[in-house]
C-alpha cells in the first residue's frame, strides 16, 4: 500500500532501527566522520498465505538512496522468511521465528543495501505486516565518537 493510502505515526528516524543502521554502516564512513542516515516511509505491506514475493533488486528512487529498512510488526505468522543475496553470499531473516521467541511484543527489522537481491518466501499462516523505508544519506555528517 502506497504511503498516500494510509496514516502512520511510527517515526523510524527517532527509533532504534535507523540509529542501529547508521551505527553499523562502516562503508558510510568518510575520513573520521560517519554519514548521517535518514529514512522515508515507502510502503505498508500485508503478506498472507497467497504466494511468494518474487526475487528482485530495488531501484533507488533518488541519487542519495542506498538501501531499505523493513520493520516487521508483531503479528502472528508462519513463513514469510526474507532471503537476501549479494554475489555468492546469502542470508535469511526469519521474522516469524524472531517475533515468536520475543518475551514481549516487539518489532523485528532488517536493513540492506539497494543492490542486494531479496525475496520473501510464502507466508503459510497468519499475516506478515511490514513498513518499508527507503534509506538515504542525509546532507550532514555525524561527528565521530
Amino acid at each position: 500500500m502506497d504511503i498516500g493510502d494510509f496514516a502512520m505515526q511510527f517515526d523510524a528516524d527517532r527509533l532504534e532501527p535507523v540509529h542501529s543502521v547508521s551505527a553499523h554502516l562502516t562503508e558510510a564512513r568518510v575520513g573520521n566522520r560517519q554519514k548521517a542516515v535518514r529514512s522515508e516511509l515507502y510502503t505498508l505491506d500485508v503478506y498472507g498465505p497467497v504466494g511468494p514475493f518474487k526475487s528482485h533488486v530495488d531501484t533507488p528512487h533518488r541519487k542519495n538512496m542506498f538501501g531499505s529498512l523493513v520493520v516487521v510488526f508483531p503479528t502472528q505468522h508462519e513463513g514469510g522468511t526474507l532471503l537476501l543475496r549479494h554475489g555468492k553470499k546469502q542470508w535469511t531473516f526469519d521474522s516469524a521465528n524472531l517475533l515468536s521467541e520475543a518475551p514481549q511484543p516487539s518489532i523485528a527489522y532488517v536493513a540492506f543495501y539497494s543492490d542486494v537481491e531479496h525475496e520473501i518466501l510464502p507466508v503459510t499462516s497468519g499475516y506478515r505486516v511490514t513498513l518499508t523505508y527507503n534509506l538515504y544519506f542525509a546532507d550532514s555528517d555525524l561527528p565521530s565518537k
